[in-house]
């Protein structure tokens, strides 16, 4: 798990860098490269609508202590987002729709979607309570409670 955000760190990296260069190529003082996305982009809609597909990184939410994201943009105030975390003890995957409201830098959202936080099997005791105990007594089969999954 620890390589795999390794990976997507370092992607997110080469891709910010690879980004910003550009190769230059003029014929009788006018340029022959064919850039169809524009480097900067005057709202946070705008660019969305020029990049379909984002990568990051989050901390403390759905996907754990710490997770990385892949975010596929369906149209400029709609995407698809997915990803993979961990912390101490516990993996977890999620799935999210996104639908962005009006901004310009400032872009928030509301989102629907699914999550699974699991345990690695490290430290598995048994479950004695929980806090608060509906929650246990509601979601978890005796089985689970035994094993601490």
């Amino acid at each position: 798990m620890f390589r795999l955000i390794a990976v997507l760190i370092l992607l997110n990296i080469l891709a910010t860098e690879s980004s910003s260069a550009a190769i230059l190529i003029e014929e009788k003082g006018q340029s022959l490269n064919q850039n169809r996305f524009p480097m900067s982009s005057s709202s946070g809609l705008d660019l969305r609508r020029n990049r379909k597909v984002g990568i990051g990184i989050a901390g403390a939410g759905v996907w754990g202590s710490l997770g990385t994201q892949l975010e596929l943009n369906l149209s400029s105030r709609l995407s698809l987002a997915g990803g993979v975390g961990l912390g101490e003890g516990y993996k977890s995957f999620a799935l999210q729709l996104r639908k962005y409201l009006s901004g310009e830098s400032f872009l928030p959202y509301i989102a629907g979607g699914f999550a699974r936080w699991y345990t690695t099997g490290k430290g598995m005791t048994q479950t004695e309570h929980s806090n608060p105990s509906l929650l246990a007594e509601r979601f978890l089969s005796s089985h689970e409670k035994n094993t601490g999954q």
